[in-house]
């Protein structure tokens, strides 16, 4: 996954009829083709009705602060971000991977979620990696520098990062995927540079329920 977030692979330019352009892709979790990512999770039935499949629903009383770190990584990701309308606020809606269930059902955006008590965090965290983004083209246009380190970073569920540009010096990016009962602390170390150490131990700031998603930065 860390890969993918910086287009491990992916090429920077196309030619056509002689002409170089630069390239890039979109990345994205969501999409009007398949169901909303929150019920990856879990579902809950509609009305209390089980048997009715088709009206199923992602969880987001309870699942909601897990669509947190996926989050963070999608809007720190090198390339394009793409939020699904809805999104922004957790839309729930269940569409099966088949059958004419997936486009005889009215499925419209649900803007009273924008309110909610689920909602209104995912709002507020996007606005603020929104801000951060905007901050600087290293997450866009840089590199994206992965700490592939499964014994202090992977295996603790934390996916760890640096998007930089030759201009700009390296901001530190996490997206936290498991539920921590401990505090641990942290060194990020770029192999490329060998005089370059940062101690990332302490969060700059959390959004609401830290429990599955966290994001620093240092410039």
């Amino acid at each position: 996954m860390g890969l993918q977030l910086g287009l491990n692979g992916y090429p920077t330019s196309v030619t056509a009829n002689n002409d170089t352009l630069p390239k890039t892709a979109l990345q994205y979790i969501e999409n009007h083709d398949h169901q909303r990512f929150i019920c990856n999770f879990d579902t809950v039935s509609v009305d209390n009705d089980p048997d009715d499949v088709l009206l199923q629903e992602g969880d987001r009383d309870n699942n909601w602060p897990k669509v947190q770190p996926y989050l963070i990584a999608l809007m720190t990701a090198k390339g394009t971000p793409l939020l699904s309308e809805g999104q922004e606020f957790c839309e729930n809606y269940w569409i099966p991977g088949n059958g004419y269930g997936r486009v005889m059902l009215y499925r419209p955006v649900r803007w009273n979620y924008f309110y909610d008590n689920d909602g209104k965090p995912i709002i507020r965290l996007l606005r603020k990696l929104t801000k951060i983004r905007r901050s600087g083209a290293q997450f866009s246009d840089g590199q994206h520098f992965f700490y592939n380190d499964y014994n202090n970073f992977n295996s603790k569920g934390l996916l760890a990062f640096s998007p930089e540009t030759h201009v700009r010096s390296s901001p530190q990016c996490a997206a936290r995927f498991k539920l921590w009962t401990t505090t641990w602390r942290f060194r990020m170390f770029r192999p490329s540079r060998r005089c370059w150490t940062r101690d990332c131990g302490r969060l700059a700031w959390q959004p609401r329920c830290s429990h599955y998603s966290a994001a620093w930065r240092s410039f």
